[in-house]
């Protein structure tokens, strides 16, 4: 079985020792249960269901937490739910270029709904589950990807591939419009209707007699092989400047996940964020709070950091926090969590009135990429 996580780990095996550990838990190597089966039950009852796995293991975060119109409203993926607090803790690093950081064997669990053709999913159905008042109330599913367009490489008269024809279609796909269901019109912040999205997402929710089987199976990096010899003056010269830049940014990132911690830790939905916005964001560090003053309405962006990287760039993560006439109504504690399934992050702050990204608000870059 091949990890979900498998691209991050190619570029950063080579960089992190293997570390041996004795798995933590065994859960059946397949469980199945209909989804009529899982209703009502909390989030720890549908995963011990799920897939057999013990209740001392840490549960995740939900993607998105939110007051809904009908009580509060919480999303996880069924991967997330699933995951091994092991496997947890290394995407949490990898996410933030920490490629270093050693490469454990886990328990991994795929769930796949029906039980499709494998060949298209390899890594289980993309499983989105809404638990409302803290027991779950549906299981949706993605629909089926369409078929991808077919790729033509334009061509310059002596029959090469033209770069510049390839550049301009990639900055004309960069600069399409990307509307999004957490977008209520034009011009509105996300999720400013509250659980509005979820009559407007494509997601399709499972029948009651439709089964959820889940396999799980250890898995473990592959060891590789020692690389040996010098790296040479050369190449000790050229990693001269990330010596004298990395403390100093790696310091800065670790302050702010600290921060960014303990300032959600503090947040609850459905109360008061305790102080005027202007006072918060000029008392929390990390901070940009975007606002519609008619509608009394903000979101919050905050910087949640990242763990030490050798990456110069700026990969924090970010959380968001909606707020409406003073209280708190969703907290989207990670956006590397929320992205997927849920297709929510901090980059909708980046679109315009017509779904263009862009430079649209403080903290987004040309192509529409919101950095804290």
């Amino acid at each position: 079985m091949r990890s979900r996580f498998f691209i991050w780990l190619a570029a950063g095996l080579m960089l992190a020792p293997v570390a041996t550990y004795a798995q933590t838990a065994v859960a059946p190597s397949e469980t199945k249960v209909a989804v009529g089966d899982l209703i009502g039950l909390d989030p720890a009852a549908v995963r011990a269901r799920m897939a057999g796995l013990p209740a001392t293991w840490a549960m995740a975060e939900p993607s998105l937490t939110l007051a809904g119109s009908h009580g509060a409203l919480s999303f996880i993926s069924s991967f997330n739910l699933t995951e091994d607090p092991v496997e947890a803790e290394q995407q949490d690093h990898y996410s933030s270029g920490d490629f270093g950081h050693p490469v454990q064997p886990y328990l991994e669990c795929y769930t796949f709904d029906g039980m499709p053709d494998e060949t298209d999913t390899r890594f289980g159905s993309v499983l989105t589950l809404l638990f409302r008042d803290g027991h779950l109330a549906a299981v949706y599913r993605d629909p089926p990807s369409p078929p991808p367009p077919a790729v033509s490489v334009p061509l310059t008269a002596d029959g090469k591939p033209d770069l510049s024809a390839m550049q301009a279609a990639q900055t004309a796909a960069w600069a399409a419009p990307r509307p999004s269901v957490f977008i209520a019109a034009p011009g509105q912040l996300p999720l400013q209707d509250g659980d509005g999205f979820v009559g407007r997402w494509s997601k399709q929710a499972l029948p009651p007699e439709v089964a959820l089987t889940t396999r799980c199976a250890p898995w473990q990096a592959p060891e590789m092989p020692k690389r040996s010899g010098s790296s040479g003056p050369d190449a000790d010269l050229a990693l001269a400047p990330l010596a004298v830049l990395e403390p100093p940014l790696n310091a800065a990132r670790i302050a702010a996940r600290n921060n960014g911690r303990a300032v959600l830790a503090r947040m609850r939905v459905g109360a008061p964020l305790g102080q005027r916005l202007d006072d918060f964001a000029a008392s929390t560090s990390g901070t940009r709070v975007f606002r519609d003053p008619a509608a009394d309405y903000a979101v919050i962006a905050l910087d949640m950091g990242a763990w030490s990287s050798n990456h110069l760039d700026n990969k924090d993560d970010v959380a968001m926090i909606g707020v409406k006439a003073g209280v708190v109504v969703w907290i989207m504690p990670s956006g590397w969590r929320a992205r997927w399934p849920l297709q929510l992050s901090a980059d909708l702050l980046c679109l315009n009135d017509h779904f263009i990204p862009g430079k649209v608000r403080p903290g987004c870059d040309a192509r529409g990429n919101y950095k804290p």
